[in-house]
C-alpha cells in the first residue's frame, strides 16, 4: 500500500479582516460600476482574483449587496456608452463625414532599390447613407415617414436637425 503525500498550500499573503475585504471590494465595484473596466481587471489592480471576490461575495452580504449594485451600475453605463457611439455614428451616416487617405508612391532604381517614397493625404468625403437618413426619419417623424398607409396625418409640427441645418415636417 502506498502512503498519499500531502500537500500543504503555501501562504502568499496576509490573513484580511472582513472589514479590509468590505474596504477592498468596495474600492474594485466602484472603478467596476463606472463601466471603464471588467471586473477582472479591477480585481487584479487590487490584488486578488476575481474567484476570490466572488468567494468573499457568497459569504459576506455587504460584499454580495455591493456587488449586485456595482453589476447594474456597470450594465447601466455599458449601455449608455453602446447607445452614445450608435447615436454618433448615426448621426455620421445621416450627415456624411470625411476621412482622410494616404497615398504612398514609391520610387526605386534599375535594380529595384527603393530610393524615396512621396506620401500624399487626401481628403475623402463620404456621402449620407440612405437607409441611415430613412431610418432617422422613420423613427422622428412616423406620422409623415411611415410606410403605414393609413398615417394620422394631422400630427404636430416636427422639427429634425442634420448637422448644421434644421428642417421642419
Amino acid at each position: 500500500m502506498t502512503k498519499k503525500k500531502t500537500t500543504t498550500r503555501k501562504k502568499t499573503s496576509t490573513r484580511r479582516t472582513k472589514a479590509d475585504k468590505i474596504r477592498i471590494a468596495i474600492k474594485i465595484f466602484d472603478l467596476y460600476g463606472s463601466g471603464d473596466f471588467t471586473l477582472e481587471s479591477c480585481c487584479q489592480e487590487h490584488g486578488i482574483t476575481s474567484r476570490t471576490l466572488h468567494n468573499w461575495s457568497d459569504v459576506i452580504s455587504e460584499i454580495s449587496k455591493a456587488f449586485k449594485k456595482a453589476k447594474e451600475e456597470n450594465s447601466k453605463a455599458n449601455k449608455e456608452n453602446v447607445r452614445e457611439k450608435a447615436v454618433d455614428g448615426l448621426k455620421r451616416l445621416i450627415t456624411g463625414f470625411f476621412v482622410e487617405e494616404e497615398d504612398i508612391e514609391e520610387f526605386k532604381d534599375k535594380n529595384g532599390n527603393l530610393i524615396s517614397t512621396k506620401t500624399r493625404k487626401k481628403k475623402k468625403y463620404i456621402q449620407p447613407q440612405t437607409a441611415a437618413v430613412i431610418f432617422a426619419l422613420k423613427n422622428v417623424d412616423p406620422v409623415n415617414w411611415n410606410d403605414d398607409k393609413f398615417a394620422d396625418d394631422q400630427g404636430e409640427e416636427q422639427v429634425f436637425k442634420i448637422g448644421g441645418q434644421v428642417v421642419k415636417f
